[in-house]
C-alpha cells in the first residue's frame, strides 16, 4: 500500500510538472497554485475508492477505472473552485493538461504495479501456500460418517412425504 501511494504521489508530481512545461504550456497559462491540491485530491479519492487496500486478485481494468474517476473528480473540483474564484477561463486549459497527464501517468503506474504483482504471485515470490480443508480422502470419509441415516422429512417436498 505504501509503495503504491508513494508511486502515485511521485508520478502525480511528474504529471503536474509536465502540465506546466512543454509546447502547449503557453496556451491558457492559468494559476499554477491550483495544481498544488491536484495530487492530494487524486490520492484521497483513490484511497476512498479502495485502490490502496490489499486484494486477492489484481484487476487492471478496475484499477484504471478508479484512476480515471479519481483524476476526473480532482480536475472537476479544482475547475469548480477556479470558477468560484473567477479564473475558470484561464485555468481550464491548465487543468485539462493536468488531468490528461495525471490520468496517463497514474494509469501506467497502476498497470505496471498490477503486472509485477501478478508475475510475483505466479512465481510464488509473494503469498504462502494454503491448505484447503474439505478436499481429499479424509474429507470424504468424514462426510460419510456425518451423513444422517435417513434424510430429514420436509412436508413441502413430495419425495419426503410419508404415505399412510
Amino acid at each position: 500500500m505504501a509503495v503504491c501511494v508513494a508511486m502515485d504521489a511521485a508520478f502525480l508530481a511528474l504529471a503536474m510538472t509536465a502540465a506546466l512545461q512543454g509546447p502547449f504550456a503557453l496556451v491558457g497559462r492559468g494559476d499554477p497554485r491550483l495544481l498544488i491540491a491536484f495530487p492530494a485530491l487524486v490520492v484521497v479519492v483513490l484511497a476512498l475508492r479502495g485502490s490502496y487496500g490489499s486484494k486477492l486478485q489484481t484487476e487492471i481494468l478496475k484499477n484504471l477505472g478508479h484512476v480515471v474517476v479519481a483524476t476526473s473528480l480532482a480536475a472537476l473540483s479544482l475547475l469548480a473552485t477556479a470558477a468560484l474564484v473567477g479564473q475558470s477561463d484561464e485555468s481550464a486549459p491548465l487543468l485539462a493538461r493536468a488531468f490528461v497527464f495525471a490520468t496517463a501517468f497514474v494509469a501506467g503506474v497502476h498497470t505496471v504495479l498490477a503486472l509485477v504483482q501478478r508475475g510475483a504471485r505466479r512465481a510464488h515470490i509473494v503469498g504462502k501456500p494454503t491448505l484447503i480443508v474439505g478436499a481429499g480422502a479424509r474429507a470424504r470419509r468424514e462426510r460419510r460418517e456425518r451423513r444422517p441415516t435417513r434424510p430429514p422429512l420436509h412436508p413441502s417436498r413430495p419425495e419426503n412425504s410419508r404415505r399412510s
